[in-house]
């Protein structure tokens, strides 16, 4: 009867073997037939792919421009530059328009908006994402007179022509400041850093003091009252080894740039030179948003606070509490004028990010002392500015960073951790067996007392749920699911045999 048992099992093993190995086959046919389908026509689908983005971000403007509000006098059309260099018009019904020279982009008001033939309405378009990045040369075959907006992941803003010998454009992130839009992820990779919470905690202001500390506190410094923050003095030749205790903030320092030197004046003592690219080598390594203050004088902020100080900024205390870096920097620009933005990749985890006045040039860089130098002199302490540059986390990193729940182990550890824990707790009875057989069950009697009886209890527990649990969570899952299957398959086996069995005991009685 068991050899019997035996044989029928066999069977079923391999029936379930065959299918499983034709599924895998069919699958693996599929995707190698799909695989060199796609290899074959690669050409074609280059084209395929960026046509249909195109289409996607001719979508995307479509749709913010179906959702805007109605303004009498006024049309809102999105529009699209095609590779050919034919525009594309969307007005809000989804009604297209395409105009191939300037003949017929003079009938694109008429054709889109009927109702205002015969006026001169004003017209405001919203470039496609592609349009701006990739065609950006054809912007100025649209009016002078119009005013252009780029969508960007289903969000609007106002976009500035620079023409010239080579035509280029800004995006308005806010009233005062204005994003470089040449490459689209380091725009991209901006607009999330100026969207970031500017939170007070992690903001520390050094100060180059010829007597002070040679280290730093890990969390930031209140005053008795525990509002605001004073500027953290720092031995000048210990600043780097310090930043150590800043892991994942953001740190300021100011100072005289000269080549890769920062140059700093201690408030007492001489000047010294700290190397920049040492510095933002520190900086980089503890995961630490460097901002870099170039001042015109090497001269240090006193106690005075930057961020939180009694000086009055117009629209600082307001943006702060709006706590973006965005917010931030428009309450900066409010005082005397825009300031233009432009990212720049460093390395696969860090961007940096530099603020000048809008409209600079090469003849004018003074004009940065004068103009936002004043306004940050007054928020650094008398300090006068004359550059400003950021040395920060990329997006993708500090993600990584933020999705931390202990510091300083990868959330990629952390969740594989958790996932073998859960999978432990779902293969729960498979984890104890095995647990039984490495870590046998003790006896009291084997122990001289009370007290290292449940001392060994508590510890063997602590080794079962922290290190044993998650170890072998996935495979004691597997198996919990798979002798929950079998379960499953042979139910109908057992139900006979249980019939079947009782049947015989009561026939024998």
């Amino acid at each position: 009867m068991r050899l019997k048992r035996l044989k029928h099992f066999v069977s079923l093993v391999m029936v379930i073997g065959l299918v499983l190995t034709a599924s895998v086959n069919h699958a693996g046919a599929n995707w190698l037939t799909k695989l060199l389908k796609e290899a074959g026509d690669a050409g074609v689908d280059a084209g395929r792919i960026g046509s249909k983005l195109a289409v996607t971000s001719l979508d995307d403007a479509a749709s913010v421009v179906s959702k805007l509000p109605h303004a009498p006098g006024s049309v809102a059309l999105a529009t699209h530059a095609t590779p050919e260099g034919h525009w594309k018009f969307v007005n809000r019904k989804g009604e297209i328009f395409t105009a191939g020279n300037a003949d017929e982009m003079t009938r694109v008001v008429p054709a889109l908006a009927p109702e205002l033939a015969g006026s001169s309405p004003g017209l405001a378009l919203y470039l496609s994402e592609e349009t701006l990045f990739t065609q950006r040369q054809l912007l100025r075959d649209l009016p002078e007179k119009a005013k252009l907006h780029v969508v960007v992941d289903g969000k609007a803003y106002p976009v500035l022509r620079r023409v010239g010998p080579k035509d280029s454009a800004l995006v308005e992130v806010r009233p005062n400041v204005v994003l470089e839009a040449q490459d689209r992820t380091l725009f991209k990779e901006a607009i999330w850093q100026l969207s970031r919470n500017l939170s007070k905690a992690d903001v520390r202001i050094l100060s180059m003091t010829e007597a002070g500390p040679r280290t730093l506190a890990a969390s930031r410094k209140f005053d008795k009252a525990g509002r605001s923050v004073l500027v953290e003095p720092i031995d000048p030749n210990h600043v780097i080894t310090s930043l150590d205790a800043l892991r994942g903030q953001t740190v300021v320092v100011t100072g005289r740039v000269e080549g890769n030197m920062l140059n700093v004046k201690p408030i007492s003592g001489i000047s010294r030179n700290i190397p920049l690219e040492n510095l933002k080598s520190a900086a980089a390594a503890n995961d630490i948003n460097l901002v870099v203050l170039a001042t015109s004088s090497p001269a240090q902020p006193g106690s005075r606070n930057w961020f939180w100080q009694s000086i009055e900024v117009s629209g600082l205390r307001d943006a702060l509490k709006r706590a973006t870096y965005a917010d931030f920097l428009d309450a900066l620009g409010a005082q005397h004028g825009k300031l233009e933005l432009s990212a720049t990749k460093q390395s696969s985890s860090r961007i940096r990010i530099d603020a000048v006045p809008y409209d600079h040039t090469p003849g004018t860089q003074d004009m940065f002392g004068d103009i936002l130098g004043e306004v940050v002199s007054n928020v650094t302490g008398n300090v006068a500015t004359a550059a400003v540059e950021a040395h920060v986390n990329s997006r993708e990193r500090q993600t990584e960073l933020d999705l931390r729940i202990i510091p300083n182990i990868p959330s990629t550890i952390q969740f594989a951790y958790l996932f073998s824990l859960v999978a432990g707790l779902i293969g729960f009875n498979v984890v104890r067996d095995w647990w039984a057989r490495v870590w046998p069950k003790m006896k009291r009697e084997s122990f001289a007392n009370t007290a290292g009886y449940y001392a060994t209890r508590i510890l063997k527990l602590v080794v079962f749920l922290i290190a044993f649990m998650p170890l072998v969570g996935v495979p004691a899952a597997l198996v919990s699911i798979i002798q929950q299957l079998w379960a499953i398959v042979t139910l109908p086996w057992r139900i006979l045999t249980w019939i079947f069995g009782f049947r015989r005991t009561g026939d024998a009685q």
